[in-house]
């Protein structure tokens, strides 16, 4: 079971790591690129936690649940886990304005989309990292 303070149902864009990594670079390398502002970068498609519990499932051969947090629980668990209360509060409030549709605000177009797939990210990253715990993966 994984837990996050979403809706089960809320679609919203998973990103790969190394997808944001060439999305930096693309732009960084740029000699045209001139000026500050916000670059999108989203996942190929929005997909709910209940999809990624269904995804984990698939991949670990075994029944993965996902079930939403309120706020307050949310607040409770990262604090039990030593954050502080400001901090925990902010990450709380995040979650919320995520679950209001602050994700929404980014347009997907063809530049701010990535090609690296969730089930991808599970056979590339997710899995090999399950089987060597001790050793972090990147991507």
């Amino acid at each position: 079971m994984f837990f996050v303070a979403l809706d089960g149902d809320y679609p919203h864009a998973q990103v790969a790591v190394r997808d944001i990594v060439r999305a930096a670079v693309r732009w960084l390398t740029d000699p045209q690129w001139r000026g500050v502002e916000g670059v999108g970068v989203l996942g190929p498609v929005e997909v709910t936690n209940n999809e990624i519990a269904g995804m984990l499932s698939e991949a670990l051969g075994k029944p993965i649940r996902f079930k939403a947090l309120s706020k307050e629980e949310n607040l409770k668990n990262l604090m039990q886990f030593g954050i502080s209360e400001a901090l925990a509060n902010g990450v709380a409030e995040m979650y919320d304005a995520i679950g209001k549709g602050l994700f929404d605000a980014e347009a997907r177009t063809p530049q701010t989309t990535t090609p690296t797939t969730l089930p991808e990210w599970l056979q590339a990253v997710f899995l090999p990292a399950m089987r060597r715990p001790t050793e972090p993966e990147r991507g």
